[in-house]
């Protein structure tokens, strides 16, 4: 499959199908993190795969998807905070092998996340807006193929 079907199919699919790749590539950096901290090649694995499962969410909502600004700010945004928390929850349930400290973990979490949340939504989607403006002014400056016979 080429790269350019495999971002149609993500944008035409439900919003769910980028954020879930995203959370697994947090998850698995998490993961990396709590058990592999003294194996460089484990972290670095971990780091260029949770890069571009950001990357990938990036341009599927930018470029790939119809909603508007704040929609896709909202997207964005959510799924990168939702998505590390729960990565950095299920790594510690995990890593303790007990879902208790998980559970206080997650207690304060929703504040927080809210919290951020009013931040970050409005400044993703003016990433998302800004990325979009200045790809349509790159492709109006962009030269057009001459078609039709030359000028006698």
């Amino acid at each position: 499959m080429r790269l350019g079907a495999l971002l149609r199919r993500l944008g035409a699919a439900s919003p769910l199908a980028p954020a879930l790749v995203y959370a697994g590539a947090a998850l698995a950096g998490s993961l990396a993190l709590r058990f592999g901290p003294d194996r460089p090649a484990v972290l670095g694995a971990a780091l260029v795969f949770w890069g571009a499962a950001g990357l990938l969410l990036f341009v599927v909502v930018t470029w790939y998807r119809d909603d508007d600004w704040l929609a896709a700010g909202f997207l964005l945004a959510l799924t990168l905070l939702l998505g590390g928390w729960a990565a950095d929850v299920i790594a510690e349930g995990v890593a303790a092998r007990s879902i208790g400290g998980a559970v206080f973990a997650a207690a304060g979490a929703g504040l927080r996340v809210l919290a951020r949340a009013v931040v970050t939504v409005p400044a993703a989607g003016g990433v998302v807006a800004l990325a979009r403006w200045v790809s349509r002014r790159l492709r109006a400056w962009a030269p057009r193929p001459v078609t039709g016979a030359p000028p006698a």
